[in-house]
């Protein structure tokens, strides 16, 4: 089955990563159109060309893994509990509660810098938000739903293709993507460090949020919000 694909364009921050997961799933199979392409007699398309070299880089597919696993792990989550968090009143949950889901995040990318091999293990990264899943019905829901309910209608039939991306990124069967294991490490201690400069940046909205940066920063994080902000 191929991984859906669309156009798309604008400024949303988060469309690297959603690109990730079908240029990670679809890759086998560009690669061999491609390479049927360039095959052809007087097929001078630099295009194609570049696609290829990129596309058959371990490297490259190291990145495409890296982004995928944190668009599952990660960016979904957190997408889907920023947009939900006005619903939820009835389960005690507000946007100074959404600031736990900051707290998990910032203690997964400080773990992650001191362990980057727990990137690859989906037990640890899958269970980054597993506090708040205990307490938000809903939002466990949400994750059973999509990695074990949702079939994907794409070429070659139906099924629940967000758990095949899912093993396929934590336990590889394709010889190029079990090689982009020894590129994996080094990646991750750039995203860990990149995603902890970020939250603490006093010059970005989000520090406010993050309870490690303490109580006098963070004003609307969860552990140090006052009651009358609450």
């Amino acid at each position: 089955m191929l991984f859906h694909v669309e156009r798309s364009g604008g400024g949303r921050q988060d469309l690297a990563l959603m690109a990730s997961l079908p240029i990670y799933w679809n890759r086998e199979w560009c690669v061999q159109f491609l390479d049927e392409q360039l095959r052809a007699p007087g097929n001078e398309n630099i295009l194609q060309k570049n696609l290829f070299t990129i596309l058959t880089s371990s490297e490259m597919v190291a990145v495409t893994r890296l982004l995928a696993i944190y668009h599952i792990a990660i960016g979904m989550p957190l997408r889907y509990l920023t947009g939900k968090t006005h619903e939820w009143k009835e389960h005690d949950w507000g946007v100074v509660e959404l600031g736990r889901a900051f707290d998990c995040w910032y203690n997964a990318m400080v773990h992650l810098k001191d362990n980057p091999g727990d990137y690859l293990d989906e037990e640890y990264m899958m269970s980054i938000f597993n506090d708040i899943k205990e307490d938000l019905p809903p939002f466990e829901d949400y994750l059973d739903h999509m990695f074990t309910e949702k079939k994907t209608t794409s070429i070659g039939g139906k099924e629940v293709l967000m758990s095949k991306l899912r093993d396929e990124l934590f336990s590889p069967e394709q010889d190029a993507n079990m090689s982009s294991t020894e590129h994996m490490s080094g990646l991750v201690k750039v995203i860990a460090e990149i995603g902890i400069k970020e939250m603490t940046d006093t010059n970005k909205a989000i520090h406010r949020y993050v309870s490690a940066n303490g109580p006098e920063l963070a004003i609307y994080s969860h552990k140090h919000a006052s009651q009358e902000r609450r």
